[in-house]
């Protein structure tokens, strides 16, 4: 029986590429508008680069007559960067200096005496001023480590602290500032100036007194000397010496 071939279902004479080809010679029209339009698309982007680079460049040439003027900005540079930076405005005058580093910047630091290794810290509020900003630490009490381990803690960038072996059995404990400058000085209040001061940390000072006498009777002139170079000066005299209790008033040495 021989086959049956349904037209459109079936593709034995190639129907389909024929109608394919035909269908292509139709398209060629809208092919053609479909470049055209692609192309036009491409001018229309490059355009707009175009555009875009033009208006940067504009804006770029501006600044060139602006105080934003590139070329008229001012640097400044350092023998030693590791010691003094610094910046320069558009308004520096063109010159240079030279600074002496008499002393550089440090933090204060206070080390304790050599405590018993079982030193232990006593309770209390524990507070540590660095200029304007403070550290305050309630404490219940325990050893050297565990309090310089809690004052760590809460340092908040301002104090550290260290427990350091000084030999056999012995501890020392080192509180010091983060902050470097001579307003930056480590102030101990609270239970913490007790406990700097039992742990030899700080210490008061001696007072570095004199007495004078304070009878107007007990002051005598220097006895003369040769060539002391003080020929052509007026003699010493007791004109013009006061005593107010326990205050004496001794004037520049003049003629009276």
């Amino acid at each position: 029986m021989p086959g049956i071939n349904i037209p459109g279902v079936t593709d034995k004479y190639n129907t389909n590429s024929t109608v394919e080809k035909l269908m292509q010679i139709e398209r060629i029209p809208l092919t053609r508008e479909q470049k055209t339009l692609d192309t036009y698309k491409a001018q229309q982007d490059a355009w707009r680069d175009i555009n875009r680079k033009m208006t940067s460049l504009r804006d770029s040439v501006k600044t060139l007559y602006s105080f934003d003027n590139p070329f008229n900005n001012k640097l400044a540079s350092s023998t030693d960067e590791y010691a003094v930076t610094a910046e320069a405005t558009r308004s520096a005058a063109y010159e240079s200096f030279k600074i002496d580093v008499i002393q550089p910047a440090a933090a204060d630091r206070f080390l304790s005496s050599e405590l018993d290794e079982g030193t232990k810290v006593p309770a209390g509020t524990y507070t540590y001023k660095v200029a304007d900003k403070a550290v305050s630490m309630r404490w219940k009490g325990g050893s050297l480590q565990d309090f310089s381990a809690a004052l760590n803690r809460r340092g908040n960038g301002l104090i550290q602290s260290r427990v350091i072996g000084a030999g056999k059995g012995k501890k020392t404990i080192s509180i010091e500032s983060l902050k470097t400058g001579e307003e930056s000085r480590l102030v101990f209040e609270d239970d913490a100036r007790t406990f700097a001061e039992t742990s030899g940390m700080i210490a008061k000072a001696a007072p570095d007194a004199s007495k004078f006498s304070i009878a107007q009777t007990e002051f005598l002139p220097a006895p003369p000397t040769e060539s002391s170079g003080q020929e052509r000066l007026p003699a010493i005299s007791q004109n013009g010496l006061k005593v107010e209790g326990v205050t004496a008033i001794v004037p520049p040495r003049a003629w009276f």
